[in-house]
């Protein structure tokens, strides 16, 4: 989760603002930090490290219910960077 924070501040804080000041002529703004923060990447992102950090993973493990919503977002999370590489078309 570490590698996709980092490649979401690159994206969000170098790759847009080359973008739109190229095309649009605009600056960095807070416009650009707003959307970074709404991004559903960077959410989740930050609400894995969130669990991981503030210890909740051993509650997840016991319940059945928890492990399986657990494996189902873990399922999720490996198709993130293959859906982010055709949105960018790379």
């Amino acid at each position: 989760s570490v590698f996709g924070i980092a490649h979401e501040l690159f994206v969000w804080f170098v790759y847009i603002t080359i973008i739109k000041q190229k095309f649009n002529n605009q600056r960095f703004g807070l416009a650009t930090v707003v959307s970074f923060i709404k991004s559903p990447l960077v959410i989740a992102i930050l609400a894995g490290l969130f669990i991981n950090i503030s210890g909740f993973n051993p509650m997840f493990e016991s319940n059945f219910l928890l492990k399986g919503f657990e494996n189902t977002l873990s399922y999720l999370a490996s198709t993130a960077t293959p859906v982010i590489l055709i949105i960018i078309s790379f």
